[in-house]
């Protein structure tokens, strides 16, 4: 039995923290952020979305291939990079804990807009 195609709106809707947390997962955007993610977790990649036939490395994940347009209207991003993947939240994603191995330094932020001011931040 084939699996459901999901709507997009259901992509888009995990840009939002309700949308997140209904669906135990999160949209991140790029070749460079999917391949990070796939070198330390890939058991957390649920799903690639992309405009054109992505690269050998995506095979062993599900792929759904999306017209430009649909894929502005999932993209968050001015100019979006023509690449997705669903990721699986992590446990704890939301607590107000602490993680047991957080180490020295700890930067909490909150009410990020720019994913860029966190970045300068790190």
């Amino acid at each position: 039995m084939q699996a459901r195609v999901k709507p997009l709106r259901w992509y888009r809707e995990l840009a939002e923290k309700k949308g997140r947390l209904e669906a135990g997962a999160f949209v991140i955007e790029g070749d460079k952020a999917i391949r990070q993610v796939a070198a330390g977790h890939p058991e957390a990649i649920m799903e690639i979305l992309s405009v054109d036939e992505p690269a050998p490395f995506y095979r062993e994940y599900p792929v759904r291939l999306v017209t430009e347009s649909q894929f502005q209207y999932v993209s968050k991003n001015q100019t979006p990079q023509g690449i997705l993947a669903v990721v699986r939240l992590p446990e704890d994603t939301y607590t107000a804990r602490l993680p047991g191995d957080a180490g020295g330094k700890v930067l909490l932020l909150e009410d990020i807009q720019d994913p860029g001011n966190a970045g300068t931040l790190i």
